[in-house]
């Protein structure tokens, strides 16, 4: 298990400048989904207890994650098919 964390840091070293940018962007965006989540969800907590906010915080969260980890995975693919395709 040691050995794959390794692995999968040496290719984030070997990522090319614009992959690394591009996972940059995604990550960012899903950052500020996640903070304007977590901001719906803080205000149903502490000011309007109803279902329909709990829920659209809920759905904004999942889509946060979803664009945090689809920027991770498409980076690594698109740098395995960039390489594919030079070799």
């Amino acid at each position: 298990m040691f050995n794959n964390i390794i692995d999968i840091f040496s290719k984030i070293k070997k990522l090319e400048n614009k992959t690394k940018k591009i996972m940059k962007y995604g990550y960012i965006s899903a950052f500020i989904v996640l903070i304007i989540s977590a901001t719906i969800l803080y205000t149903y907590i502490n000011y309007y207890p109803s279902p329909d906010l709990y829920y659209i915080g809920l759905e904004i969260f999942k889509i946060g994650l979803i664009i945090g980890i689809s920027s991770f995975v498409c980076g690594f693919s698109v740098d395995t098919i960039k390489k594919e395709l030079i070799n």
